[in-house]
């Protein structure tokens, strides 16, 4: 158990290393100041804390499960994600959830953090694109950098003259 606890506090803190630059340090550029967030820090490290330790209780339960069925010698084992997948409702319902919370998130969260998501998924969408131009040619060229462009540059016309997103120009 001690171990267990010593565990957790050690992933607590190299997450809150992690998360500093985003969850702690804010820049405010109209009024060119900087916003020191300690607060998150304390919910950050509580969090993966807590998450930690449930983590690792769920994985000693699965470990007596495993143990219990091999002393009971039942032969059909499937993983969790695997029964998950084979259940519609609860793929349905799991798209469902991830859809909500994707169009509720740009409303419940500030601009500040809803400007980080977007430059995220602009290079999400520039690693899928290298993915797929590596994938498919072989070879890394100028073609990829020029989708790259055209792409940038549509989205920045469509913003400046129609007023529309990053999260409506995605789909386009």
């Amino acid at each position: 158990m001690i171990q267990n606890i010593k565990h957790s506090l050690l992933i607590s803190l190299w997450f809150v290393f992690l998360t500093f630059p985003l969850m702690v340090i804010r820049v405010n550029t109209l009024k060119d100041i900087v916003e020191w967030r300690w607060m998150n820090m304390v919910w950050v490290a509580v969090g993966t804390f807590i998450l930690s330790m449930l983590w690792r209780w769920a994985l000693h339960q699965k470990q007596r499960r495993a143990k219990r069925k091999e002393l009971e010698d039942e032969t059909e084992s499937s993983s969790l994600t695997a029964r998950w997948l084979a259940d519609t409702k609860m793929v349905r319902g799991g798209i469902a959830a991830l859809l909500a919370i994707v169009l509720v998130f740009p409303w419940v969260v500030d601009t500040y953090q809803a400007n980080i998501m977007v430059l995220a998924l602009i290079f999400v969408v520039l690693g899928l694109g290298l993915n797929i131009t590596v994938g498919l040619a072989g070879l890394l060229d100028l073609g990829y950098v020029a989708f790259f462009l055209v792409g940038a540059y549509t989205y920045g016309v469509l913003y400046q003259f129609t007023g529309l997103g990053f999260w409506a120009c995605l789909p386009i």
